[in-house]
């Protein structure tokens, strides 16, 4: 399998999920896909009337950077040269279109190897004179985020949630927060401190210390997926912070009133923003996603001045 910033794939399950991106895409020019049987056999695995062929590639793995080139690379070579070993199984199915384009679809690429390769094939097969090759014959590879508008809907045929994956939060870059944000960390283990309960006061610092380290934890991984929601999936990413902004008036508010245990109250806030989350959101997000995003809002909230308790 291979992982991607919004899930694993694997060959066939990427495949499907090109062909379904492309479908919509291209419904008003016309995309045609190949039938499996013939696209290992021709080198492209569906094509628009406008004249732009695509082949799918996943890597069975996570290969470091040169090994991930080297297998597109090998990729791109193999599947163009059946552009010309079967030219007249092609011109069965295009007739007279001129293919302007040959577009590799893959996970994603770390090489930028890849591109002049695909460049230097463009050049190589303009050079050829096929009769079905535009003359401005071009060669280009493409990852996920070619797709990032057609995701959403992609994934819900699919019944498949969007999740983002980013890199875990180091210990050093937490610490390194905490100092350059020192009235935040204090908002923290204020408000922390006082959902316990007055005579629960054994190892409370340390427990406090605990829960703190990973509240700013959860909102420093939460801001990372916030930025790539909002770069990649605007729609959602405006609906998500028009949501939060509506519950969260309603969160100081409710914090104004005097409460006799602000741990249950703490708790109800929590589970509400969850649940209308997922109201609003479960068909769209992942759900560990949206327990992410709810854990930094909450953090979030705890910083600043929604939530807030009498000591």
């Amino acid at each position: 399998m291979y992982q991607t910033e919004f899930g694993f794939f694997d060959g066939d399950s990427w495949e499907t999920f090109c062909q379904r991106c492309l479908k919509i895409r291209y419904r008003e020019d016309g995309y045609q896909s190949i039938p499996a049987h013939y696209g290992g056999d021709l080198g492209i695995e569906g094509y628009t009337r406008s004249g732009i062929v695509f082949q799918c590639y996943c890597p069975d793995e996570n290969y470091e950077p040169k090994k991930l080139y080297e297998h597109q690379r090998d990729k791109v070579t193999k599947d163009l040269k059946k552009l010309v070993t079967y030219e007249e199984d092609l011109l069965k199915f295009i007739k007279d279109m001129k293919i302007k384009k040959w577009i590799l679809l893959t996970p994603s690429y770390h090489n930028k190897d890849i591109v002049k390769h695909c460049i230097d094939k463009r050049d190589e097969y303009r050079k050829k004179n096929m009769t079905y090759l535009d003359d401005e014959f071009d060669v280009l590879i493409q990852d996920i985020e070619f797709f990032l508008e057609e995701m959403p809907i992609a994934f819900g045929m699919a019944n498949k949630r969007l999740t983002i994956e980013t890199e875990n939060i180091p210990k050093e870059e937490v610490v390194e927060w905490e100092k350059a944000q020192i009235q935040e960390v204090d908002n923290i283990v204020r408000k922390t401190t006082a959902t316990f309960l007055h005579n629960s006061n054994k190892n409370i610092e340390r427990k406090v210390r605990i829960i703190t380290d990973k509240r700013i934890s959860d909102y420093l991984n939460g801001s990372k997926k916030m930025r790539k929601l909002q770069t990649t999936f605007q729609d959602q990413y405006e609906r998500l912070v028009r949501v939060i902004d509506i519950y969260e008036s309603t969160v100081e508010e409710n914090c104004l009133y005097p409460t006799e245990d602000n741990k249950k109250l703490f708790d109800e806030i929590e589970k509400e923003l969850e649940t209308m989350l997922d109201k609003e959101f479960g068909d769209v997000l992942d759900s560990l996603l949206i327990i992410e995003l709810k854990r930094y809002v909450i953090s979030d909230w705890l910083m600043r001045c929604p939530i807030d308790f009498e000591v």
